[in-house]
């Protein structure tokens, strides 16, 4: 059995670093001095009865481990923040606020569809009709959020558009000189993507309103990368939910029951689904986010738990919440006892 690591990104404050092997990968953080590499070729021969008995060894010296390189068939990015932001979580030691804000029923939306066959429609949502309403929300939110000196917001699915993205950026860059705000989980929206398909993307936005960025790749050859993470998981639509959203008064969602044919008993989000999980590694924890549906799915939420994360952001829109709270009792085991 060959397990081999070698030493791929180190952060500026030398103790956040990643390894890669042909099988496996480790992202950690250092709780004690570490070697830069280790090489297993025989467990026995190292006097480890079996791999059990060497992760267990690993664990005693690591933070974080990770077991396997592409779990589930999801490519996983694993980014060590860029040192700006680094340094301002550091400084919030001990204490930090996060804020989960709903935008309320009043968003008016337009969608498109495509019939797939007469009992199924997809839809994607198009433009917020009241898009200078929703932005004036947007900007007292984050006001209220500095006068409660919250340091991460995480606003909900399908309610930040391009123009509501401009709005949060415009916002966060005029605070950047003495800001209180650390990051902003953008909630997501229906966009293309650079090859033209539809995506439900949610963006991260850093204290002075540019993407947090994070570093991936060997020292030679770093690469920078935005944090944008795309749903892996199109919600659907049943012919019950399709008659409620059609009949119910006062719902933002109305028009997409309106526009849906007769005869539609089942509807789909009109996105490419996305097989990429990021994961970023900060001084406060390793981060992920997860739109709506992907917290609940069993092959996402198990690359967060294999991958110990320890905060996971879900913009969701969503009628219920019990299936969530089901699924957030279940990350109480993402960490051995």
């Amino acid at each position: 059995m060959l397990a081999k690591f070698s030493q791929v990104g180190v952060s500026s404050s030398r103790r956040l670093k990643c390894y890669n092997g042909e099988q496996y990968v480790i992202a950690l953080r250092l709780r004690s001095p570490f070697r830069a590499e280790y090489e297993w070729r025989n467990a026995a021969g190292y006097g480890f009865r079996s791999a059990v008995e060497f992760e267990s060894m690993l664990s005693d010296h690591l933070q974080h481990i990770i077991v396997t390189r592409a779990p589930a068939g999801y490519h996983i990015h694993f980014l060590l923040v860029e040192r700006a932001l680094e340094r301002r979580l550091r400084e919030l030691k001990s204490e930090l606020t996060v804020g989960v804000f709903s935008l309320g029923r009043g968003i008016e939306y337009t969608f498109k569809s495509q019939s797939v066959s007469k009992s199924r429609t997809n839809y994607i949502f198009d433009n917020i009709i009241n898009s200078d309403e929703v932005n004036e929300q947007l900007k007292n939110i984050l006001r209220f959020a500095i006068s409660e000196r919250v340091n991460i917001i995480v606003l909900p699915e399908l309610t930040v558009d391009q123009s509501g993205r401009e709005t949060i950026k415009e916002f966060l860059m005029s605070q950047a000189h003495n800001p209180v705000i650390m990051m902003v989980i953008v909630g997501s929206y229906h966009i293309k993507s650079e090859t033209g398909e539809y995506v439900n993307e949610a963006v991260v936005f850093g204290y002075d309103g540019r993407y947090v960025c994070g570093h991936e790749g060997t020292p030679e050859n770093l690469r920078y990368i935005e944090w944008r993470q795309r749903k892996a998981n199109a919600f659907n639509l049943i012919a019950k939910d399709i008659e409620e959203l059609r009949t119910a008064p006062n719902n933002s969602l109305q028009r997409l029951g309106q526009i849906l044919p007769a005869g539609t008993t089942e509807s789909y989000e009109m996105i490419t689904e996305s097989r990429e999980i990021v994961l970023m590694d900060t001084p406060i924890g390793r981060m992920a986010v997860a739109i709506c549906r992907d917290f609940i799915a069993t092959e996402f939420f198990s690359c967060l738990r294999d991958c110990r994360t320890d905060m996971v952001f879900v913009p969701a829109m969503t009628p219920t919440l019990k299936e969530f709270e089901k699924q957030k009792q279940s990350s109480r085991r993402f960490y051995r006892q």
